[in-house]
């Protein structure tokens, strides 16, 4: 007697070999057989003729330690077909939180949210994230921001030796308590600021536990080619595996460097650490709207910016860097002008999302510089935008690689929950169903065995993952059946909370979470630990 029994499909096992037809039999949270015409009785049958049966998708570069904090049966990600995401991106992870940190989290990240941040370690983080019974698997990272400021706030210097003693030991503890490894984000606060031998210093601590180093790398414009090269480095010294986040080149002004960066990548895959890269399927990024001012107004955290920018002589300064040097100045953005700057949350005044910062300047009729900085200081820098700053025949380039991996960089949050009065950037419904359906199936950039393979042994295998994002028996049943005549997504820019079509069931260990693309009640993720 089997739980389940998926009959009449075709199976992508998790490599990259063509699909066989097949059964799969799932029983216990695991799958209990494969083969054609399994005979035996189920409690529950998926006929599956027509469709194609894969492993769960793994998002490879997730920012749900947030919104999953505040809504764990945030079911964008499901959706899509995702069974396991990594958090903890970008040098910002809920856990640690220490001193300013934990002020930064209740300030920002929870933000107009019921969640109070009354966890210190990385540990407890987890320990709470678990019971509120996630709708997916978790793989956590500790972020290098978290732990820079937690040990001294968001300040423009390198740590002192018993700083950075501290950091050491905050990152040991963070392994031991469940992390999988280090992230950074370099051209955020407090990231911003280190230096290389910093994060060597930390990595190092990583490569006790056999874990790895994500980045952010230190610029995704002009300085693209050298910051990737650093986390190269950081690897190498510290012999640990690399990811390097949302592989792009952003801002026009060096759209051309693609070649460059295309040569690097090649260069990557014969390392003497392992190195992937991951990357989602718009020609659009999406960050704090602080992001898009030079580094040096970020200093002190999100009080001390607004402050700054309030400032009638900061506002000349800024006006005159870019005045004198638009090329620089324009290169935190990466757009072509302030209409390629779209403002998605903005809670002092919600019917400011959906218009770019150009727009609200005309509505208002003030200068856009002023517009960008008043809406900065009204939200106390808790402001996020879309940028309109890549090249999509970049984007189709970088997918074919064959170490780049596919990660949404969004949220995992619900249509009609507390992030559904918000714009925001539709990779967060959108990403996995957009390169199977356009980028596969339409426009042929990637086959079908290529496109899944991105989305789960690829990563299973950069993961250390054994048992999940393969279809075998004894592996885990996280598993997805999709129609692919009809899967697509259907988030857009300014209408981002829409849930894509043709992803039919999907399963995470073993229970079915999404049933005839409806989300069911069960909530069978769970807090993975590291595969030491």
């Amino acid at each position: 007697m089997y739980d389940i029994l998926i009959g009449n499909g075709t199976v992508f096992d998790g490599s990259q070999e063509p699909p066989k037809p097949m059964d799969v039999a799932v029983k216990d949270g695991r799958i209990a057989a494969m083969a054609l015409g399994l005979t035996g009785e189920a409690a529950q049958v998926i006929d599956a003729a027509g469709k194609y049966v894969t492993p769960g998708f793994i998002d490879l570069h997730s920012h749900s330690d947030f919104s999953l904090m505040v809504e764990p049966d945030g079911d964008s990600k499901l959706r899509q077909g995702v069974t396991t995401e990594v958090i903890g991106n970008c040098g910002e992870s809920p856990g640690p939180a220490y001193g300013q940190w934990a002020a930064e989290l209740q300030h920002d990240r929870f933000a107009h949210t019921d969640v109070k941040v009354t966890w210190r370690s990385f540990g407890e983080y987890l320990s709470q994230l678990g019971a509120r019974r996630p709708i997916v698997n978790i793989i956590p990272l500790v972020g290098h921001g978290a732990i820079r400021a937690c040990v001294f706030g968001v300040e423009d210097r390198a740590p002192a030796p018993d700083e950075l003693k501290a950091m050491k030991e905050l990152t040991h503890a963070a392994m031991a308590e469940g992390a999988w490894g280090l992230s950074s984000g370099l051209i955020y606060p407090p990231g911003v600021y280190s230096r290389t031998d910093e994060l060597v210093e930390l990595a190092g601590v990583v490569r006790q536990f056999g874990g790895f180093y994500a980045s952010h790398v230190r610029g995704e414009g002009r300085t693209v080619l050298s910051a990737v090269r650093e986390a190269l480095e950081i690897g190498e010294r510290a012999q640990v595996p690399v990811q390097v986040s949302h592989l792009k080149v952003a801002g026009y002004r060096t759209w051309d460097k693609i070649d460059e960066l295309m040569s690097l990548v090649e260069l990557a895959g014969s390392m003497p650490v392992p190195v992937h890269f991951d990357q989602y399927p718009y020609a659009a990024s999406s960050t704090s709207l602080l992001a898009v001012l030079p580094e040096w107004t970020y200093v002190g955290g999100s009080e001390a910016s607004t402050q700054r920018l309030a400032d009638p002589t900061v506002r000349q300064r800024l006006r005159r860097e870019m005045e004198e040097r638009p090329a620089e100045f324009w290169d935190y953005a990466g757009t072509q002008d302030w209409d390629g700057i779209l403002i998605t949350d903005h809670p002092p005044q919600r019917e400011y999302q959906g218009k770019s910062v150009g727009e609200i300047a005309r509505l208002l009729q003030k200068d856009p510089l002023d517009t960008l900085l008043d809406l900065l200081v009204a939200s106390h820098c808790v402001t996020n935008c879309v940028l309109f700053d890549q090249h999509e025949p970049n984007v189709r380039r970088i997918m074919q690689h064959g170490l780049v991996m596919v990660g949404s960089d969004g949220y995992s949050v619900k249509a009609n929950g507390y992030m559904g009065t918000r714009a925001m950037h539709p990779r967060s419904y959108g990403t996995f169903p957009r390169v199977l359906g356009h980028y596969t199936r339409d426009e042929k950039v990637l086959t079908w065995p290529q496109a899944v393979y991105k989305m789960t042994g690829l990563p299973a295998r950069a993961l250390g993952l054994t048992d999940r994002g393969v279809l075998r028996p004894g592996a885990w049943a996280d598993i997805v059946v999709f129609d692919p005549a009809r899967v697509i997504d259907r988030a857009t820019f300014t209408q981002a909370h829409q849930y894509p079509l043709g992803i039919e069931h999907v399963l995470v260990n073993g229970q079915t979470a999404v049933a005839n693309e409806r989300t069911t009640n069960v909530r069978a993720g769970v807090v993975l630990p590291p595969p030491r």
